[in-house]
């Protein structure tokens, strides 16, 4: 195997300080590197620096000295142009990136070729780590910039936490940049360092920060002050959407909230009555906006860059069988479904002698007995059974622990007593598995019946957005709320943390806030063609029911602070707000009223009464995401888009709201009053019988 080529890039201005001895001192790190060869890329770019007597470009000729002359105006788009011709003209396999105003820090080029050559993707020498030795002349506004641009720009990328995003010296592997299209990164506000690091973190590269090894001072270095303050916060920033409406979205909602700052300033001024009501309004209105715009992101979060869409499906070939699987089946008082159910689940193709069924009934349900009974026998197969139990609770989590000792398998998923999964399930998560090591994998769970009653059109789409979009970007934050069915877990998993809460209401997503306590390897796959089919709730009554325990069950895992165990502030801020939407929920509901009744009755002042209305235009964006959405759910499934949707939506989506802010006040109450039954969500096959639900009876992909 040859030498390693090595190359440094190196941007500068011609009225720079750069010289003929700092390029030496830079050469001469080759003789460091016996088995590498080192290339220097000098590009020189238009700076701000427009001064009659500037220095002259470095004169020195070097065999491995390549001098690069661009048009471009930033640091970053030099940047990227000298790692472009690194990549196409010297096809090197490590790039440096080095800014020459770091003084003598080139000396540790050899510490970021060695971390590379560990497995590395990207290396960061970073001025911030501990033992990091860098005195900086930027004084304390400038260190504050910076680590304001470090600290926004990793929360608000939901990237792992990092120290220093200057960008003033780092290595990257040149296969990795291949591998994520180099092509595709954009240089924003200046900066080409940290598209390339959002980039490269969003798709789970490896990236190691390491702290200088020699002590300097960044003389004549403010502007590092800049790159990584100000600009820096409007690069990580924009850099949450790389579509250019996007960048101009973020950007006015950067200019509202600065907007909103003044206003606040403005209303505090007096304290009359009618003042207080104003800064009601006000807050009121900021809180709901905030939230909207944070879920409505994480709503169509999967469409903002399609290769998500992509990395989320199921995989396109499959590993041998090595995963065995027991499928836990409560049931009760599932007459109807239950017999079907079974059939299905037996169904899923798969080596026999690595799966098993479990029905899981208590001995009072003799109804469910009955029908899970005759399924089995019909079968005449002796890997599914039936196991009953008589004691208290009864309820799903319960059933599912009576059952747990009785499992044999590796990996235990979850099936509702309506389920239709797919028959290339096992297969699809038994890859997963191998592939990604994962500890659980949730699957893709998807309500069908979308005009069978008027607002199972949006209940369909919200298990539409959640699973094929909002989901992933919860799980990349560290927080996985899992749903209740569909779930696959390795059984040792289960039992180290002692299996499922049977006080809670909503066992599922307990289990996925313990386990994102415990760092468990969570991957979710959404795919259309395999995702488990299921109905909404035939009726109103059954529909409130079901959300009433739901939210009940998610202020009972709020209020006992399980949650606050999550290392880092950022993932328990995410799963408070997810554990309190049921209060968000009730707010909304309550406000929207209030903030059309304000426009017409109360006399605002003119800027707050318009952003009083904020709420309300949120909510018609809202609707218009609503129709793209279901759109999208027909085209993937191959149903039949009726035309007079759009307007059934816009009919039924204040009403839909109403019946989660019933149920949310509803959740609260019983919550208040200690009433903890479990109320049970009726099922008729309405995702099975065409009759019923009007469906076209194709499934998506076959």
């Amino acid at each position: 195997m040859g030498k390693l080529i090595v190359t440094i890039v190196i941007p500068y201005t011609d009225g720079s300080s750069l010289t003929d001895s700092d390029i030496r001192l830079i050469a001469e790190q080759k003789y460091q590197m016996s088995d590498s060869e080192l290339a220097i890329i000098l590009v020189n770019f238009h700076g701000k620096d427009r001064r009659a007597n500037h220095n002259p470009k470095p004169q020195m000729k070097l065999p491995d000295v390549y001098y690069v002359h661009t048009n471009y105006r930033s640091f970053g788009s030099a940047m990227q142009k000298g790692v472009e011709y690194a990549l196409n003209g010297l096809h090197a396999d490590i790039i440096i990136g080095y800014d020459y105003r770091l003084g003598d820090a080139i000396t540790d080029l050899h510490r970021l070729i060695s971390q590379i050559k560990r497995g590395s993707d990207i290396v960061i020498i970073s001025s911030y780590q501990p033992s990091g030795n860098v005195v900086s002349t930027d004084g304390a506004f400038g260190s504050i910039q910076r680590w304001a641009g470090a600290f926004i720009g990793t929360n608000t990328n939901q990237i792992k936490p990092l120290s220093d995003l200057t960008g003033g010296l780092f290595a990257v592997r040149s296969e990795t940049l291949k591998k994520v299209g180099f092509a595709k990164l954009k240089v924003l506000n200046g900066s080409f360092f940290i598209p390339m690091l959002y980039y490269l973190l969003t798709f789970n590269y490896s990236v190691v920060e390491i702290p200088f090894s020699s002590r300097f001072t960044a003389h004549k270095y403010r502007s590092i002050g800049n790159i990584s303050g100000l600009s820096t916060i409007l690069a990580v920033l924009r850099s949450r959407f790389h579509d250019p409406a996007m960048q101009k979205v973020n950007l006015m909602a950067i200019g509202i909230f600065l907007f909103l700052s003044l206003l606040t300033v403005m209303i505090s001024q007096t304290y009359s009555p009618f003042t207080l009501f104003k800064i009601f309004i006000f807050l009121v209105s900021t809180f709901i906006m905030i939230q909207s715009v944070f879920f409505l992101y994480a709503t169509i979060y999967a469409w903002n860059r399609p290769e998500r869409i992509e990395i989320n499906r199921s995989p396109k070939t499959f590993m041998p069988p090595k995963y065995s699987f027991t499928a836990l089946l409560p049931a009760r008082h599932e007459e109807a479904v239950i017999g079907e159910t079974i059939k299905t689940i037996a169904a899923i193709e798969y080596p026999s002698n690595l799966t098993e069924v479990l029905v899981i009934c208590r001995t009072d349900d003799e109804g469910t007995i009955s029908e899970a009974q005759k399924a089995i026998d019909g079968l005449k197969t002796k890997n599914i059974r039936l196991i009953t139990f008589s004691d208290f609770p009864i309820n799903k989590p319960h059933g599912l622990n009576v059952a747990l000792p009785e499992a044999k398998n590796d990996i235990l998923v979850i099936f509702d007593a309506e389920d239709s999964p797919h028959s290339d399930i096992y297969t699809i998560v038994n890859t997963v598995f191998v592939n990604d090591r994962a500890d659980v994998v949730q699957s893709g769970v998807q309500l069908m019946n979308f005009h069978s009653t008027w607002f199972s059109t949006l209940n369909v789409l919200e298990y539409f957005f959640w699973f094929k979009s909002a989901l992933h970007f919860f799980n990349g934050l560290g927080v996985t709320p899992l749903g209740g069915n569909t779930v696959f877990f390795k059984r040792k998993i289960i039992e180290k943390i002692g299996g499922w809460c049977e006080t809670c209401l909503t066992e599922d997503a307990q289990i996925g806030i313990n386990l994102s306590s415990e760092e468990a390897r969570v991957r979710v796959v959404y795919d259309e063609k395999h995702a488990t089919q299921e109905e909404t709730p035939p009726d109103m009554l059954s529909f409130i029911k079901q959300r009433t325990r739901w939210n009940q069950g998610f202020l009972q895992i709020l209020f006992a602070g399980d949650w606050l165990k999550l290392p880092g502030i950022k993932r328990k801020l995410i799963a408070g707000y997810l554990l309190a939407w049921p209060e968000i929920q009730t707010l909304y509901f309550l406000y929207l009223p209030i903030s059309l009744i304000t426009i017409f009755v109360v006399k605002l002042p003119l800027v707050l009464a318009i952003y009083s209305t904020l709420p309300f235009y949120l909510f018609i964006l809202q609707f218009l995401v609503l129709n793209i959405g279901l759109f999208e759910f027909t085209r993937e499934y191959k149903l039949r888009y009726p035309f007079w949707m759009p307007i059934k939506i816009a009919l039924t989506t204040f009403p839909y709201q109403l019946l989660l802010g019933i149920s949310a006040i509803r959740a609260s109450l019983r919550l208040i009053t200690g009433s903890i039954g479990w109320e049970k969500t009726a099922h008729i096959n309405a995702h099975r019988s065409p009759e019923k639900a009007e469906l076209s009876t194709a499934r998506g992909g076959q």
